[in-house]
C-alpha cells in the first residue's frame, strides 16, 4: 500500500510542501509506504482540448504528466497540495487536474458527437491540503473543492482536507504546531481507511 504526496507549490520547502510532508508521515506512522511529487519541478503542459483522449484513453501530450498519473493510479491514496492562488489552485496545479480530468474520466461519443463523461475508477482515498494568507475561508474551501474534484476523476474519495489561513513566507507552518499536528492526524486517518478497506 502506498500514499502518493503531489505538490502543487512552485517553493520547495514551502508551508504546502511541509504540511503535505506532514501528511504523508501521519500515514508512515501506521505502516504505509509513502513518496512526495513537486509540480514545480516538472513539466507539465496545460490541457488542448483537443479530445484525443476520448478516442485513445490516453493524453497525446508527452511530458511528465504520464508519469505522475502513473504513481497515482498505483496508490492507494492521494494528498494534493495548493497554496491559493486569486482564488483557485496554482498554475502547476490546474493544469495536472486538467489534464486527469480529460484524460482519466470516461468520455464516450454519442452519435450525435456529443462526448459523455462517466467516471473510470473507483477504490482509493485522498486528502487535500489548502492554504492562503488573509483571504477568506469560503474562498479557501473553493481551492479545496477544485482539487477534490481531481481526485474524484482519480477514484479516490477523499477521507479529510487540511484547510490553513495566514500561512506566506516559507517557514510560516513552522511556527503553528496545531497545523502541523492537523495534518499528521489527517494522515493517520488517511491510513486507517485505507487500512479499513483493505481489511472489508
Amino acid at each position: 500500500m502506498k500514499v502518493l504526496g503531489i505538490v502543487g507549490s512552485p517553493r520547495r520547502g514551502g508551508n504546502t510542501d511541509v504540511l503535505v510532508g506532514q501528511v504523508l508521515a501521519g500515514a508512515r506512522a501506521h505502516g504505509i509506504e509513502t513518496e512526495k511529487v513537486l509540480l514545480g519541478e516538472l513539466e507539465i503542459a496545460p490541457c488542448r482540448a483537443c479530445y484525443s483522449c476520448a478516442d485513445s484513453g490516453r493524453c497525446m501530450v508527452e511530458d511528465d504528466f504520464h508519469a505522475v498519473l502513473e504513481k497515482a493510479l498505483n496508490s492507494a491514496g492521494i494528498v494534493l497540495g495548493s497554496p491559493m492562488y486569486v482564488g483557485t489552485v496554482t498554475a502547476q496545479m490546474k493544469a495536472f487536474v486538467d489534464r486527469v480530468d480529460c484524460s482519466q474520466v470516461e468520455m464516450a461519443r454519442a452519435p450525435t458527437g456529443e462526448v459523455r463523461f462517466g467516471r473510470r475508477h473507483r477504490g482509493r482515498f485522498g486528502v487535500v491540503v489548502a492554504i492562503c494568507d488573509l483571504s477568506p475561508l469560503a474562498e479557501l474551501r473553493h481551492c479545496a473543492r477544485v482539487m477534490e474534484a481531481c481526485l474524484r476523476d482519480l477514484g479516490a474519495n477523499t477521507v479529510d482536507e487540511v484547510l490553513a489561513q495566514r500561512l506566506s513566507d516559507i517557514g510560516d507552518v513552522r511556527k503553528r504546531p496545531e497545523l502541523l499536528a492537523r495534518a499528521f492526524r489527517a494522515g493517520e486517518r488517511l491510513a486507517a481507511t485505507i487500512k479499513g478497506n483493505e481489511m472489508g
